[in-house]
Parts: structure tokens; sequence; C-alpha cells
């Protein structure tokens, strides 16, 4: 060590040394965990004629009580010195609320319950230096006393003062150990998404709450069950565009009833998913830490081949503490895994994954080593060590999950003689839910589902008996475990007429907002069934919005087919993609294929707007592909010709020639925006006219 290195850490010890500590209502020293050795004051380090050389002492854990302090104080002055040294010891003050003891994160002088061993008194030699050994030893009963306030262990800390006879301040030296197996209390809550779901099950049957009860927007009635103190380890499916938890749902739980949690039933939408609704194809965890810990891990992994497919680490996370705004205590970490790879490609449906979740303290055990020697945070592939057998101990939650791309269906429909309506639905999965209703939205019959197998189908009865007036068509919804939604339109026989109803694909029980009567109804309804559009959050195709080059990349990726991209979503060159929750294949494809190709200032601007001309120019490339866009259109009939860009022209042209853009009044308008339900119709035209043709 060089001359200006040794006193660098001279500078420091004596600023600690001589810090000023802080002091409560009772005159008790603030905890060095609050402080550490309190704030600095250069009058008192310039003038002090010693220092502690290791004023900060880490004791470590003792399940026995007993640590061993030591210290080597400096002699700064060029005449011998005396010092009186003196100890006090500290643990967490406690109230009882209830019968349980309660922190009050406030220090409680425990000296006089602590057997000290060591000098009353030192003698330093000019600028030389002394060695200093206490023994401390908690008494019985005072560990026992404390052990039943703090069953996990107690903190044992405080500080050691010298103070010379001579004029000058006194130094103080600081310590810190804890009474306790420091690893043997959880980091996380015990609690998790498995129990909530038992719990709620639970309470639902005793009468607690409604049959469909989202423990996720009012959890306080299971926590208490479960006797969690701060929240429960979540994985949960959040509502499209949020990781907000309230409009999500746990995952595996039903969504319209409460029932006991089976963890076949796990499952998230995928990207090729043929649903017409689900929740968000992200899976969320919310953990909750009891304690400050060096480091939270999540990894998915193939539950067969052990790829990982996604990992991510949070280190030094803070334990849970009450987030203002939610009026509630919020989770220390927050991991999402969009159901890809470690590349960026969607997963395909019936893809089996494992989720297993790592916590550990501080204090040089082996994961925490192996995290820091053989992890690269970029490198997902790189936590595929976390999996070995030897760090099972630091595996705190682990779950499979399915990727589920298939919607659930109806597979038959009869019409009884005595008017009774008999549906048998299936899924290739687990099928959650089914419900019949007629054309105003009355439900007439529905019927939850907590299937024990995959594949096992459903049988709902509606009994139309009773009806003054025969309904012709009868809506019909279907939902899985993966969250997906499909609606089903049933075609009655008519009085007299025999045969089973028709049955045939239909939005109108899935879309909440979109008008059956409206000029937009047939191209919106065929948009979402045949997959090019999507619904946003609460099951809304948002009709009068404007549509975003996001959702006309994937509208015009889904109507293809949804080829396999080329490149993955790292090869992209935008510099806004951690802001695009849209499906980066479809990008990757739009990208390769020359339908986009982003902005001057390198981002792809996937909320933006989009106007009539730029969508023209992405149907004209994406017809180009297969070969379709032959020059067509005369745009000499458009008294607004002359506003369209340059880039624009032979797109607008051939759009306009097709008849997929129509002009109005004899304008074209082509820097105008388009909405959703103008985007649905110009690809109804653009697919009919393809088959057409």
């Amino acid at each position: 060590m060089d001359v200006k290195q040794r006193m660098q850490e001279l500078a420091q010890a004596l600023l600690e040394s001589t810090a000023r500590t802080l002091a409560d209502e009772g005159g008790a020293p603030l905890s060095p965990r609050k402080q550490g050795a309190g704030l600095m004051d250069l009058d008192a380090a310039l003038a002090s004629p010693a220092a502690f050389l290791n004023p900060l002492a880490e004791l470590g854990d003792r399940e026995d009580g007993r640590f061993t302090l030591r210290y080597t104080l400096k002699n700064l002055s060029d005449q011998a010195a005396d010092y009186a040294l003196t100890v006090r010891v500290l643990t967490d003050a406690y109230t009882e609320d209830g019968g349980t003891a309660c922190s009050l994160m406030s220090p409680l002088d425990i000296t006089e319950g602590v057997s000290v061993a060591g000098p009353a008194s030192v003698s330093v030699p000019a600028g030389g230096e002394a060695e200093i050994v206490f023994e401390l030893a908690i008494r019985d009963g005072l560990r026992r006393e404390l052990a039943e306030a703090y069953p996990n262990g107690f903190y044992v800390e405080g500080y050691v003062t010298a103070a010379g006879a001579e004029s000058g301040p006194a130094v103080h030296g600081t310590f810190l150990g804890f009474c306790g197996d420091w690893e043997a209390a959880p980091v996380l809550e015990a609690a998790d998404f498995r129990d909530l779901q038992e719990e709620s099950f639970r309470l639902a049957g005793e009468g607690h709450g409604p049959a469909e009860y989202n423990p996720l927007q009012v959890p306080e009635p299971c926590l208490e069950g479960l006797g969690a103190e701060l929240g429960a380890n979540l994985a949960y499916l959040p509502a499209r565009g949020t990781a907000d938890s309230w409009y999500g749902r746990l995952l595996g739980a039903n969504g319209h009833a409460a029932g006991a949690c089976s963890e076949a039933r796990f499952a998230i939408p995928g990207w090729d998913s043929d649903g017409m609704y689900s929740l968000d194809r992200r899976l969320c965890l919310t953990l909750y830490a009891l304690r400050n810990a060096a480091g939270i891990a999540a990894v998915v992994s193939d539950g067969e081949t052990g790829e990982i497919y996604y990992a991510a680490a949070e280190t030094w996370a803070g334990k849970s503490t009450l987030d203002i705004r939610a009026a509630r205590i919020g989770p220390s970490v927050l991991f999402a895994w969009d159901g890809r790879d470690a590349r960026g490609r969607a997963l395909p449906g019936g893809t089996r994954a494992r989720v297993d979740v790592y916590a550990w303290l501080d204090g040089g055990n082996a994961i925490q080593e192996a995290f820091g020697r053989d992890v690269r945070r970029q490198d997902p592939s790189s936590f595929r060590c976390l999996l070995e057998e030897r760090y099972d101990g630091w595996r705190v939650m682990s779950f499979p999950v399915t990727i589920d791309s298939e919607a659930p269906a109806v597979a038959s429909a009869a019409l009884d003689p005595e008017g009774v309506l008999t549906l048998t639905v299936r899924d290739n999965e687990y099928l959650a839910y089914a419900a019949v209703t007629d054309e105003k939205g009355t439900v007439l019959a529905e019927e939850a589902f907590f299937p024990e197998e995959a594949g096992a189908e459903g049988t709902l009865k509606a009994d139309l008996s009773g009806l003054a007036t025969p309904p012709e068509t009868l809506y019909v919804t279907v939902e899985d475990y993966a969250s997906h939604v499909a609606g089903y339109a049933l075609t009655l026989p008519a009085p007299g007429e025999d045969g089973p109803p028709s049955c045939r694909r239909s939005a109108r029980s899935v879309l909440r907002d979109a008008n059956p009567s409206a000029w937009y109804w047939e191209a919106v309804d065929r948009a979402v069934c045949e997959g090019w559009m999507e619904c946003s959050r609460e099951r809304l195709f948002q009709p009068d919005r404007a549509a975003v080059r996001s959702e006309i990349v994937s509208a015009l990726y889904q109507a293809a087919g949804r080829p396999a991209p080329r490149m993955s979503a790292g090869e992209l060159p935008f510099t806004d993609l951690t802001e695009l929750p849209e499906d980066l294949d479809a990008l990757c494809w739009a990208y390769e294929n020359g339908l986009v190709s982003g902005r001057s200032d390198g981002t792809f601007g996937g909320g933006a707007g989009v106007t009539r001309q730029e969508l023209a120019v992405m149907l004209y490339r994406w017809a180009r592909l297969s070969g379709e866009a032959e020059p067509a259109g005369d745009l000499d009939a458009f008294s607004d010709a002359g506003t369209i860009s340059g880039w624009a022209e032979e797109g607008a042209a051939w759009a306009a020639g097709r008849g997929l853009l129509q002009g109005s009044g004899g304008k074209l308008r082509p820097r105008a925006g388009v909405t959703r339900a103008e985007t649905a119709q110009v690809l109804l035209r653009l697919l009919e006219d393809r088959q057409d043709g």
C-alpha cells in the first residue's frame, strides 16, 4: 500500500471515529444501521489526537449470543495518552400489538443485560497503536426475552468510546452483529399466489365474498387469513398494455369463480394465439421481501431441456415498504416475461416452461459467489448455473407454466323438443368458462369449469322454453385458463324445423363497445374473428380511436399468416423497442420485408398515428410481397392529389385504384389519420379483393 492510500484510509477512519452520533429523545444513540458512524464533524476530526483504524466492526451472526470486538486505536499525537473505554450495546425496541411483537425501529439500550469483558482503559504510546478486545455475551434472561419478541433473531449493535484524560474530543467505533442464524429467516414472504387462490376459495365457500372475487384487487381478506405481513408473492397476467395487477388475473385463476388451485392450469397466451381477446401476454411476478436482499433472481427455462428463455435479477433489493400512492405495502421487485426465448423469438403454443425464483442475503454464501463469478446480467443463458441442485436452498418459489395458443371452441350444439339448448365446449388445454346470451347481452346460462385433465370437454345447458319469443340467434362466449376469449353465434332452427343450430365465429359477445348496427360492424367482426386486429383492455375494440403504426404492422403480419421472420428482435435498428409492448415478430417481419423503415431519429414510433397515405404505402408493399400489387389507379380524380407526398404517390394510386382508399367530396385526404374501424374496413376490402382475384 503506497503512502497516498494509507493517508486516505487514515483520513476516512478519523472522520468516522469523530463523527457526531445522533440520539433519540431519551438519549440513546440511534442504530449504526441508521446513521453509520454518525454525522461528519470536520472540526472534531481536525482537533482529534486519536482515531480507531477500524471504526466499523462487522461481528457476523452468533446463535449463542457471544461476540468478540477487536479494534485498533491510533495515537496521532507526539505524547503518550491514556483513554477510558466504555461500551454501549443496543438492539431494536419493540411493542406488543394483539399478542404480536412489532419492532419500533428505534434504539433499545441493553447494556445492563450484556456481560462485557475487556479493559476499562488503554494506554497508547506517542504515534503508536493499541489493540483493544472486548468479549460480549448476552445474558440468558435477556436472550429469552428478546427471542420471544424476535423469534428469527435480533441485532446486537452499538458503540465503543475512547475518551482521553486531556482535552480533545472522544473517539468511537461502532459494531454490528446478529444474535441468531442470519440465513435462517426467509428473505421473501412465505405466501404466494397459489396460497391466495386457495384462501379466496375458502372464503368464498364460507360465504365471506362473491364467487368472482378477485384477490388482486382486494387482497386484504386473503392476506389476513394467510397471516402474511406484507403481501403475497404474485404471478399474474396483467391487463393489456400495463404491468399493473389491478385489472389482471392470478396465474391459474378462473376469473369467474373461485376454485382450488391447480398447477396444471397455469398458462399464458401465446403470440400465435387464435383467440379474439386475452389478457397481456406477459407473465408478471411481484415479490415481497421481508429483508434487504443481496439479490433476487427469476429464471424461466424449458421444462424438459433446461434452455433459458428469460432471466433477470435485482441486486441489493430493499425490503417492501409502504407505497403512499397505492396506500398499501408495495413489492420489492417486479419481473415480467413475455413468452419469448432469450433471442426475442416468440415461443410456440404448447411450450412447457418452468419458473424459478431465488433470493439470497449478503454474506459470502455460495449462490452470491456464483452470481458474481458466473452470471452475466446481459446473457440469460449464464443464469443456467442457478438451476443446479446445490443452489436449491435459495430457491424460494418454483412452478410450471404453459404457453397456450389455442382458444376454446364450441364443439356441438343441440336443441331438444322441450326447448333446452345443450352446448359442448372444449379447449386443447383447460376450459374455464362458457356463457350463452341473447342479442341484448342478457345472460341465459353460464358455467365455470375446473377440469383436472387437459382437453376435457364441458357442458352448458340453457332452458329457452320460458322465453316469450324464441330467439333466432344466440351468442356464446368461451374462455380458457390462459385468458383466451372466443365468441360464437348460434342460429337456431325456425319453429317447426328440425336440425341442430348452426354455429359460426362471431365477436358480438366478446366486444363491449362496437355497435353491431354501425357501418363498420362487418369489418370489425371479421378483423377480430380472423385475428387481424385485437381488442384492448376490458375487451374494447375502440373503433373511433386513431390506429397506430404498431397495430397496422401487426394486422398485416396476422393477415399474412404470421410467417417466421429471419431476423430477431435484437437485430432491429430501432432505439425505442423497450417502449413497444406489441408483437416484435411482426415488426421483424415488416422491417426485413421493407414494409416499414423507421424514422430519421432512429425510432420506429409504434405509438404514432397513421395517415391515409402511410396506410396506402404499407398496404401496397404488403401486396407486392406476393406479386399482387400491379400498377393501378389514377389520382387525377382527386382535387387534393397534389398534397400527396412523393414517396406515397405510387402506393396511394394503387390503393385508390383497387378501391381500398375511397375519396369523399372529390378529395382523398391523404394526410388525414385513420381510425381502427377504418383500418378494419380497408383490411376487409384488401383481403376480399385478394380472394376474388
